[in-house]
């Protein structure tokens, strides 16, 4: 299937072979096989590799994956770290593509998660961890205010899963190191947020740009 992909989409000038793929690849992500679901990440990145080769606009293109971003999102929560980390990987790349808009991914990875789909806190602790990769990956590109949201909107500072409290305080230093106070700043009004940790937050990031 991957060898044929340059004639596949060589032969159709519209977006029908892209859409056709495109829902192979979610079928694929969504099957509880691994096996199947890693065959489908490398479909997804030979179809994204083809849709840069034909330079398809992002407008057109980010559409075509916006579905297959939400799958690999709730894959990050999933107990296999091999699952796991390829769905991250395939994220990453998909940010990185000419011809998908990395805010369409920033966004999604931003949507509330609902409490049947948080297993315990894994869910936002997942999404927390992305979003800090995410900006660490893509720096000024990424923009810090709906993580910052995101942050705030779960209670992740207080919450009561440590893995989240810790998450939530990587990504606020990860986001402070790359956009400077303004971070902070926003956080001013934040009940979650003390002053001690503020300045904890604060020390982190200093040590960072020493080190």
């Amino acid at each position: 299937m991957v060898l044929l992909l340059p004639d596949i989409f060589s032969e159709n000038g519209d977006s029908c072979a892209e859409t056709v793929l495109c829902s192979i690849v979610e079928m694929g992500i969504e099957d509880k096989n691994v096996q199947v679901y890693l065959e489908s990440l490398i479909l997804l990145d030979e179809t994204i590799e083809q849709l840069e080769f034909l330079k398809v606009p992002q407008s057109k293109a980010t559409p075509l994956v916006s579905r297959i971003v939400v799958s690999l999102l709730s894959k990050l929560a999933d107990s296999k770290s091999k699952v796991v980390d390829s769905a991250e990987l395939a994220l990453l790349s998909m940010a990185n593509s000419s011809v998908i808009d990395k805010t369409s991914i920033v966004n999604a990875a931003c949507k509330r998660v609902r409490s049947k789909e948080n297993k315990g806190g894994r869910t936002a602790k997942s999404r927390l961890s992305f979003l800090e990769n995410l900006a660490a990956e893509f720096g000024q590109e990424v923009s810090w205010k709906r993580s910052v949201e995101f942050t705030k909107a779960h209670k992740s500072f207080e919450h009561k899963d440590g893995g989240v409290r810790a998450a939530a305080r990587s990504l606020i230093v990860t986001l402070t190191a790359i956009h400077g106070d303004v971070v902070l700043d926003s956080l001013n009004d934040c009940e979650q947020v003390s002053e001690k940790l503020l300045n904890e937050f604060r020390a982190a990031v200093f040590a960072i740009k020493q080190g």
